[in-house]
């Protein structure tokens, strides 16, 4: 009897042994499901944060752009080029009173080799003048002469005499005086007579006229050693020569 009840308390004890193992063992298996549930679900929460960030992080490709029709952009209209006028240095004066002695591209001319004499006719109760000059058209257009005067004195066209003939006006007469001769119409220029022709006197660019007046500005011998005014217009310009009175 002793030894059954030994083996029956052997065998209970090895059960609840058993039992209990295969609790313990349940649970084991619990929490180690749970735990490695828990331990994948935040390596799954991690991963899934780590992709949000590079997703997030990673630019946008940039929109294409749109092909289309050129554009006209406005541009600003350059004024035309105006031709640069030539600048001639002139002596001549703007009849209006402006002052600048330079003119550009227009009428211009130059007075040279001016002179005024006076001379007592012996056995005559009246004295006789004359007066002489070179005029010069120095600029880039025809000129006429359209008044002379002589101390403010106009002098009469039928009173002018000259010659533009290019074997007269040559620079071997006009660099040297020219002669005081009271007969304008025929004057003793270059070691010849020389036949002047009356009234108006138009000159082309470069062209020159050797000018004798008679008989003007009133003179008398009385004028011997004045400086008088001599004034020659052409259109708006106008040359002014102080000239002295000299007896011959």
């Amino acid at each position: 009897m002793s030894r059954q009840s030994s083996r029956r308390g052997v065998t209970t004890m090895v059960t609840v042994l058993a039992g209990v193992i295969a609790v313990l063992g349940t649970s084991v298996l619990f929490l180690s499901g749970e735990s490695l549930s828990s331990f994948f679900g935040d390596v799954g929460r991690t991963f899934g944060n780590s992709q949000e960030s590079q997703t997030q992080s990673e630019p946008l490709p940039a929109a294409q752009e749109q092909s289309g029709p050129p554009v006209e952009t406005e541009t600003e209209e350059q004024p035309a080029e105006v031709a640069e006028q030539p600048t001639i240095g002139c002596e001549a004066l703007n009849i209006a009173g402006e002052h600048p002695a330079v003119h550009t591209g227009s009428d211009c001319f130059a007075i040279s080799n001016e002179h005024i004499w006076v001379n007592k006719v012996i056995g005559r109760l009246n004295e006789r003048t004359a007066t002489a000059f070179v005029v010069e058209n120095t600029g880039t257009t025809e000129i006429t002469i359209s008044s002379i005067r002589v101390k403010d004195v106009a002098v009469l066209s039928s009173h002018w005499f000259f010659t533009s003939d290019p074997s007269v006006v040559k620079p071997a007469n006009l660099e040297k005086d020219l002669p005081a001769d009271y007969t304008e119409g025929l004057v003793a220029i270059g070691g010849g007579l020389v036949s002047m022709k009356s009234g108006q006197i138009t000159l082309q660019q470069g062209q020159a006229a050797i000018v004798y007046l008679d008989e003007a500005g009133g003179l008398t011998e009385r004028d011997a050693g004045s400086i008088i005014t001599l004034s020659v217009h052409a259109g708006q310009i106008q040359v002014e020569k102080a000239v002295t009175v000299v007896r011959a």
